[in-house]
């Protein structure tokens, strides 16, 4: 079974498509330890461990019970009391294959020994909100972010990669900022080969929606805004 881990205020008609996949829509409420317009943001308190899954402490209560039911193994990180930036970033770290790209001073113990028991090369950028700000789509081995820092590193690793220019990445919707991340407003489904997003990729951003169909890639969007809610998090029970 996939699923779909993301803030509970995720666009309705994304979380109703989510569902009509079939899939498990787990949504998130506010975590008190994270910082308030970044507290129910999924890149900030879930992290793939390949079997196992880093959670951040403080993660929603009904969430963290539904984790449990669905079979999952969790490792809590984090402490148990509210934390700023970059101690709040631990998690968000963005997993490319074989690379693990993230501010590597800051990254999760937990993060830290699945990256050494997996070989993974590591590649440390200035960006603490790798993951926000970055979504890997492996069948291309691309990265759309809006980030110089993380464009110029994976380049430096020959990922291929689409940049959102500045124009469209200060569109997108975060609440309490002047403006979101691209990463944040999507999220890869390998086993159904798609990438969910909240708001509409196709007017906001066609050059890349286009890129992605001719490729294959199915794209399940919503109306309105891109909006940056902690990106979408797919994992199989």
């Amino acid at each position: 079974m996939n699923v779909f881990i993301a803030s509970e205020d995720i666009y309705p008609e994304l979380r109703e498509k989510i569902l009509l996949t079939g899939g498990e829509f787990v949504p998130l409420g506010a975590n008190p330890f994270l910082p308030v317009y970044e507290s129910k943001h999924a890149d900030m308190q879930v992290f793939d461990l390949g079997g196992r899954h880093a959670v951040r402490r403080g993660i929603d209560k009904a969430a963290d019970a539904r984790l449990h039911e669905l079979g999952f193994e969790l490792v809590y990180e984090g402490p148990e009391s509210p934390v700023k930036y970059p101690e709040c970033v631990s998690l968000n770290a963005l997993l490319c294959g074989n690379y693990l790209i993230h501010k590597t001073s800051v990254t999760a113990e937990a993060i830290n020994e699945f990256a050494a028991e997996s070989h993974l090369v590591k590649v440390d950028v200035r960006q603490g909100y790798t993951r926000c700000s970055a979504c890997y789509i492996p069948p291309l081995d691309l990265i759309v972010t809006g980030d110089e820092g993380i464009s110029k590193a994976a380049g430096n690793h020959s990922f291929n990669i689409f940049f959102v220019e500045k124009e469209a990445s200060e569109k997108i919707v975060l609440e309490g900022y002047g403006s979101g991340f691209v990463g944040g407003t999507m999220g890869w489904c390998a086993a159904l080969n798609t990438l969910f997003v909240n708001g509409s990729l196709s007017s906001r951003i066609p050059e890349l929606c286009e890129l992605l169909r001719q490729s294959g890639i199915s794209i399940v969007e919503a109306e309105g805004p891109l909006k940056d809610i902690g990106g979408i998090v797919s994992v199989t029970a």
